[in-house]
């Protein structure tokens, strides 16, 4: 309560529904203030640097004087963010969909699913196929929200391939037959799966929060 408003703001990212940052100018009570109108909106807060996205219902209603004045405007929020969830969850499975029944093109149809991937639900997406001696993997997708971290993606997986490695979560995977998840990929969590200090290097320098 002691903090200033521009300090507030300082700590989260406001943005729009389409998640893009939204101008405080844009929200419901600006409006409201100016047409003397109730107004409504959806906002998206996100915790700096790398939190939780919350989505609220944002209704503001400007409060008159006798004369007609506003003075003051009542902003009301009514988090959503578990409703969003899901309609988005519905939403995401019915593109998978279309996607898997648009093509008989394999690669084609996994680098699209990639594409669905990321950003919208991973940082980076990496797609391997068994090859045909059931010994070797043959790489479809690497993809990676920031240019700069695909390229060092790329240099990792041509460095340090998982086959050579018996440690790697691929290898893991395709050993056990299970799922392999990590929670939390920082602080070293990934040093079992490196090979020696820069192996472990590049890994950190991708900065992956968890890892599946």
């Amino acid at each position: 309560l002691s903090l200033t408003v521009p300090e507030l703001l300082d700590r989260f990212e406001i943005v729009g529904e389409d998640g893009a940052p939204l101008p405080l100018e844009r929200l419901p009570s600006r409006p409201a203030f100016v047409t003397r109108e109730p107004q409504e909106g959806v906002v998206g807060y996100r915790a700096k640097p790398r939190g939780e996205d919350r989505w609220s219902t944002l209704r503001s209603t400007p409060m008159l004087s006798p004369d007609g004045e506003v003075q003051l405007v009542i902003n009301v929020f009514q988090d959503v963010t578990e409703e969003r969830s899901a309609e988005e969850r519905i939403r995401f499975l019915g593109e998978v969909s279309t996607i898997l029944a648009a093509s008989l093109d394999v690669d084609a149809t996994l680098a699209e699913l990639a594409r669905l991937l990321v950003p919208r639900v991973a940082d980076y997406c990496i797609v391997d196929v068994l090859g045909e001696d059931e010994a070797t993997l043959r790489q479809v997708v690497i993809s990676h929200r920031d240019p700069e971290r695909e390229r060092l993606l790329r240099e990792l997986r041509h460095r340090y391939p998982p086959e050579a490695n018996a440690s790697h979560p691929v290898t893991r995977v395709l050993t056990s037959g299970e799922p392999v998840l990590i929670p939390d990929a920082r602080h070293g969590a990934l040093a079992d799966a490196a090979t020696d200090d820069e192996h472990l290097r590049l890994y950190e320098a991708l900065d992956a929060l968890s890892y599946v």
